[in-house]
C-alpha cells in the first residue's frame, strides 16, 4: 500500500441498493452535511480534521433522519403505485 504525505480524514458508507447515492448526497446537503458519492450506492464524507465528536455524532443523527425519510417516501410511492 502506498504511503501518504499527510493525514486523511474519509468515511464511507454503503447504501441500500434502492437509494441513489445523488439523491442522499442532495438531501444530506439539505441539512449542512457535505458529502460525495462514491459509486452507485455509497456515499462518501469528507469531514475536516479538526471535526468534534459531538458534529459526528450529529451529522450521524441527520443521515440517520435523511435515510428514514427517504425509505418513508419509497415506501408510500411504492404504496400509491
Amino acid at each position: 500500500m502506498p504511503k501518504s504525505g499527510g493525514v486523511v480524514s474519509c468515511a464511507a458508507c454503503g447504501l441500500p441498493t434502492r437509494v441513489p447515492a445523488g439523491d442522499v448526497v442532495a438531501a444530506l446537503r439539505e441539512v449542512n452535511i457535505l458529502t460525495v458519492p462514491a459509486g452507485e450506492n455509497t456515499v462518501r464524507f469528507l469531514p475536516p480534521l479538526i471535526i468534534s465528536e459531538d458534529e459526528i455524532r450529529l451529522a450521524v443523527a441527520n443521515f440517520e433522519t435523511v435515510l428514514d425519510k427517504m425509505a418513508t417516501q419509497q415506501v408510500q410511492e411504492q404504496d400509491g403505485q
